[in-house]
């Protein structure tokens, strides 16, 4: 396995299930965007339910690369559109106006989106025949 898919099937996989654990224990708090978050605040603001999805995303997708599954590769390039619904109602929750929209995190999103696109399905397509 070339050391760009090892790297990206790991820190998939690892990540899902750091996040699966935290919120199923929720110890501790969460920082989301620039605040710090207790788990009541998280369940309560709505984050709840994307951050466990996108923590089964991130297992199953680190295990789908493993096994060189190829719908997984369309799981590595959608994990980065996921966070979209936790920056808008973060967005929406605060009273910061037109203008603050999260254009950053959009489009950093949709350059690792491409970057992995590109990567995993014209670099790497041998290696999911």
């Amino acid at each position: 396995m070339p050391m760009m898919l090892r790297i990206a099937c790991v820190a998939s996989l690892g990540t899902g299930i750091v996040m699966l654990a935290l919120c199923v224990l929720q110890i501790g708090s969460i920082r989301i965007n620039n605040e710090r978050l207790s788990w009541l605040e998280v369940r309560t603001a709505g984050y709840y339910p994307f951050l466990v999805i996108g923590g089964l995303a991130m297992v199953v997708a680190g295990v789908g690369i493993w096994m060189r599954l190829g719908w997984a590769r369309w799981l590595v390039v959608l994990l980065y559109v996921l966070p979209t619904p936790i920056e808008i109602i973060y967005w929406r929750s605060h009273a910061q106006g037109e203008s603050q929209f999260p254009w950053g995190y959009g489009i950093n999103a949709a350059v690792w989106a491409g970057f992995f696109y590109w990567y995993l399905f014209h670099k790497q397509k041998k290696a999911f025949d």
